[in-house]
């Protein structure tokens, strides 16, 4: 497989992982605080930031661990 197209599923799999942290997180757009001023279920709200966080921290790990093309990759990708 060359570099371009590991990178090619590299970019979908990062991409679905912050897909994955947006949707942990997407609770918090909606009304998440009580009357008094207090989150309304902390608890809940602590297991999407660790969902969150765990997709983020997977994604960073694909990104850090693919061979990303160079410029000469694509050149002769285009040939």
């Amino acid at each position: 497989m060359t570099v371009i197209a590991q990178a090619s599923q590299a970019t979908d799999a990062v991409l679905e992982k912050v897909h994955a942290a947006q949707q942990a997180l997407n609770l918090f757009n909606s009304r998440i605080v009580n009357g008094a001023g207090v989150l309304d279920d902390p608890s809940r709200r602590r297991a999407d930031l660790v969902e969150a966080i765990a997709a983020l921290d997977a994604a960073l790990e694909i990104m850090l661990t693919t061979a990303w093309p160079r410029e000469r990759d694509y050149a002769e990708h285009d040939r």
